[in-house]
């Protein structure tokens, strides 16, 4: 049987009310006996639920929010599984090159290569992450810049005197305090002009939240970059390979055709190497990166 409205509202008061506020005045008295402990109670109370509330922030940049670029959801990344290496998700030009060039089931394929590089900028002299990317990048991520333009086929393989240079939101903001008039300033990389040519978003950091590349350059821009003749050439280094399906495209689908594209093209480029078999019969993997987190 209900009780009436008034005897239910008296009810309640009882059984929840009138014990918390008797647990209420109990701690007070026991903090007026101890002060110490309880100033202490209270202050790891409070560390407790910021540290709970950091967590939640950290979880929800890296594993619940999805990247900041049109439809994440049909991103993945290229990954080969070498015993005893273990997973990689490096590969070189020909694999990108044959892989763009080869398959029906993507909308777009881009590579990138990233390493520490010397700058001089209006920050001064300092070290900053650099993403050397193909053509494509940006186009098939969708972004817009917030400044200037972003890279574009035209400039992967166009040599120049002065290459174009593309600014990370943060490298913008803490080398030229957010100036709008940067595009068309120039900035040293490696002791070689560049002209800044654009400035991305706030939030955008390419395609792996773990790294946040300050700087973003064509592919023709590694020729004679780097010191090391392994890596003094967009053909010598390695690359992260992504792609878009394209709409309809199932991953199934899209796994069984990029396999063969990409077998068929390590065996062309390791062909003759004694070393040949361990590297075309790894496993093939195409990985979802909608939320931008690289796992094998």
């Amino acid at each position: 049987m209900l009780l009436p409205p008034n005897d239910r509202y008296h009810s309640w008061v009882e059984v929840v009310v009138a014990p918390l506020i008797q647990d209420i005045r109990y701690a007070l008295r026991l903090g007026r006996k101890s002060p110490a402990f309880f100033a202490c109670v209270i202050l790891l109370l409070a560390l407790g639920i910021g540290l709970n509330s950091e967590i939640f922030s950290v979880l929800d940049a890296l594993l619940l929010r999805p990247l900041p670029v049109r439809k994440p959801g049909e991103l993945v990344r290229l990954v080969q599984v070498v015993a005893p290496l273990g997973p990689r998700s490096f590969f070189t030009y020909n694999t990108y090159r044959a892989l763009a060039q080869r398959n029906k089931c993507f909308a777009a394929v881009f590579g990138y290569s990233e390493s520490n590089v010397a700058v001089r900028d209006n920050g001064g002299a300092h070290s900053i992450r650099c993403h050397i990317v193909s053509g494509s990048f940006f186009s098939a991520l969708g972004v817009q810049p917030l400044h200037g333009r972003t890279l574009t086929p035209a400039d992967e393989r166009h040599a120049s005197d002065v290459l174009p240079a593309v600014l990370s939101n943060t490298l913008w903001m803490r080398s030229y305090h957010g100036d709008p008039s940067v595009i068309g300033k120039k900035l040293t990389l490696q002791d070689r002009a560049f002209t800044i040519v654009g400035v991305m978003p706030p939030g955008f950091h390419g395609v792996q939240v773990e790294t946040g590349p300050g700087l973003f350059i064509p592919l023709i821009a590694a020729e004679g970059l780097f010191d090391n003749p392994d890596a003094n050439s967009f053909s010598k280094l390695g690359y992260t390979l992504v792609a878009r399906l394209r709409p309809g495209v199932t991953l199934t689908a899209a796994h069984a055709e990029a396999e063969s594209i990409f077998r068929a093209a390590l065996d062309e480029e390791f062909h003759g190497r004694q070393d040949s078999s361990y590297w075309v019969t790894g496993e093939f993997r195409l990985q979802p990166i909608a939320n931008g987190v690289f796992c094998c």
